[in-house]
């Protein structure tokens, strides 16, 4: 019986930055995915609502499967933050679009230095 290794990176960096921007009946959102497990920032709660989270990976997924059970309603005046680039793979940014139309996802590739 071969030997299945079991591997863990307590080095794995788990933060990021999300912004987002809201209109009168639009909502951008972006984050980057500067991870080196390369995991997506968003989680569609609803239609037309769009949870973007940085953090330990195992706790966002709590966090998401729990808002998504529940499902609710945030609104936030500003949200301001600032990234610094980093040498983990994932040089893009992903957005969310969310309007009356209903919710898109770009992606925009960064600059490669």
């Amino acid at each position: 019986m071969a030997h299945k290794q079991q591997w863990f990176e307590p080095y794995d960096m788990n933060g990021g930055t999300c912004v987002a921007i809201a209109g009168a009946d639009y909502c951008v959102i972006a984050a980057d995915t500067r991870m080196p497990t390369e995991y997506s920032k968003f989680c569609e709660l609803v239609d037309k609502c769009v949870m973007a989270s940085g953090g330990f990976q195992a706790d966002v997924k709590a966090l998401q499967k729990a808002l998504s059970a529940k499902p609710l309603i945030y609104h936030k005046d500003v949200f301001a933050s600032a990234t610094e680039r980093d040498i983990y793979p994932g040089d893009r940014v992903e957005i969310v679009i969310v309007n009356a139309a209903g919710t898109r996802t770009e992606s925009v590739e960064l600059r490669k230095d």
